[in-house]
């Protein structure tokens, strides 16, 4: 119920990503869930993001979960999202990469005060902890992992092989 969705709550299928916005391999995906999410119906396909920051081999892993948490708090989790992984040559191997992200997210008309705020959070914190928890608890080792209507999927090779899995989805 926490998560950050994309579509209808009680939609025919469900895909839900867990996600490191440092990870080259997300970024990448991204582009295809952002594709789906424009392909398919709000009442057809639902996109759920959950945080899943490789901190031990990501050192900006986790600020950049919690930036886009952040913006998230002013309903521009997506939009956040999408900044973030298409800036992510830029604040990637920064050693101080929050100027950065924030610095990325001006163009969306975010208070920015506030966001500052939020980023060190308890609120924002235990968010990105628990969707971290909770894919470790389902057996999540790496990033990007799907899971479609409550299954691990193996991670499509193209855009056209992640389409059908809806479409099929969708016809069952």
């Amino acid at each position: 119920g926490d998560d950050w969705r994309d579509g209808n709550l009680y939609d025919k299928v469900q895909l839900v990503e867990y996600s490191d916005f440092q990870s080259t391999a997300c970024e990448f995906y991204d582009h295809w869930i952002e594709q789906l999410r424009d392909e398919f119906t709000d009442e057809q396909l639902v996109v759920a993001y959950r945080h899943f920051p490789l901190r031990t081999i990501h050192a900006n892993a986790q600020i950049s979960s919690q930036v886009v948490e952040a913006a998230g708090l002013q309903g521009k989790f997506w939009l956040a999202a999408d900044a973030v992984f298409n800036g992510q040559k830029l604040w990637s191997e920064q050693i101080l990469a929050r100027q950065t992200l924030v610095k990325l997210l001006q163009p969306l008309g975010l208070n920015l005060t506030k966001l500052e705020q939020d980023i060190d959070s308890a609120v924002v914190k235990k968010a990105v902890e628990q969707d971290l928890q909770s894919g470790l608890s389902s057996g999540v080792d790496s990033t990007p992992s799907f899971f479609l209507n409550g299954k691990r999927i193996v991670n499509p090779q193209s855009y056209e092989e992640f389409k059908k899995l809806i479409t099929d989805n969708l016809g069952a």
